[in-house]
């Protein structure tokens, strides 16, 4: 309790400190964003994760919604690093959606599923995702062409649901999955997920905070 009590005033004595951070944030060229559960006082909150290469901000919230991601970064004109939440849709910046979980989710649907339809769909976006890393140009003629590529593939109507679902989620994202191919960026957002590692290690040792 006095541990929790110190941290508490500290974070007030620093909060106008705390504030440049986040302005040296929008600063930055790339910023990588993930969240994660955080009870407080056994209440479930959501500890927010915005790192830069120089600066890392983490916030906690009562919303996992996209006021904290307006209000984190409003004004940013970099490119934002995510998963697909859709928290993170309205923001307008530049953007490079994690093809690591993209990459994992399509190999482990053509691993489980018996569906022909869902094995062929996974396995063409996967060579086409193989083939931007490995001819990777950072031109915009090759971003046009990677996405060109992208939607042979999600404009066709399929009758299994995966693929379906997955149609919706790419389409609504098909210009902020090749970014890295025009420009020299990452194309995940490990260093988010890096960055809450020893988070949610505390949170399992200790159920949360002020348990």
């Amino acid at each position: 309790g006095a541990i929790a009590n110190i941290i508490e005033q500290v974070a007030e004595y620093l909060g106008e400190d705390y504030e440049k951070l986040r302005l040296q944030l929008l600063q930055e060229q790339d910023v990588f964003a993930d969240e994660t559960s955080q009870p407080v006082f056994g209440k479930k909150h959501w500890l927010w994760a915005f790192i830069g290469k120089t600066v890392a901000y983490l916030r906690a919230d009562k919303s996992r919604g996209q006021k904290v991601v307006e209000k984190t970064l409003k004004g940013y004109n970099g490119i934002l690093h995510s998963d697909f939440w859709s928290a993170y849709n309205k923001l307008e910046c530049g953007k490079q959606k994690c093809l690591a979980h993209l990459t994992r989710e399509l190999r482990h649907l053509r691993e489980r599923t018996k569906s022909k339809e869902l094995k062929a769909y996974c396995s063409k976006l996967l060579r086409m995702l193989r083939y931007a890393k490995d001819n990777n140009q950072h031109t915009a003629q090759f971003r046009t062409f990677c996405e060109k590529r992208l939607h042979a593939i999600i404009d066709i109507e399929y009758t299994d649901k995966d693929c379906q679902r997955l149609n919706k989620r790419l389409r609504r994202h098909a210009n902020e999955l090749f970014t890295f191919t025009e420009h020299e960026t990452e194309v995940t957002n490990n260093a988010a997920e890096r960055s809450l590692r020893p988070c949610v290690i505390k949170r399992k040792n200790t159920y949360g905070s002020h348990s």
